[in-house]
């Protein structure tokens, strides 16, 4: 009798050996279809900013072609600079007393 237990124990372990292979499989499958899907949208996201980019760069190669038609020898282009340039922001000045080093109260020597 106890061949006949041995055999229905390895029967069973077997059965819940495959069982568990089995929710592995499941498991390790939904994973990989988990990162397939993240792979998908990080490549449709990438592919969007593509065409975005694309479209910018068209956007700006026809800017700078009206802006050459409208100024060829860039003369608004210079007044605005020599505009900037005058009109520099007032730095509040520091104080020349501030800067330089004062000289020691009386009744302290330097060493």
């Amino acid at each position: 009798m106890p061949c006949f237990f041995a055999g229905i124990r390895s029967v069973k372990s077997k059965w819940l050996y495959g069982l568990l292979m089995e929710k592995k499989k499941h498991f390790i499958i939904a994973a990989l279809v988990a990162h397939f899907l993240i792979f998908l949208s990080v490549l449709n996201r990438t592919v969007q900013l593509g065409k975005e980019l694309a479209f910018l760069q068209s956007e700006l190669g026809r800017i700078l072609f009206l802006l050459k038609i409208a100024d060829p020898s860039g003369e608004a282009d210079q007044k605005r600079d020599s505009r900037v340039k005058d009109k520099k922001p007032d730095k509040a000045e520091v104080p020349v007393s501030a800067t330089k080093k004062q000289p020691p109260a009386q009744g302290t020597k330097e060493k």
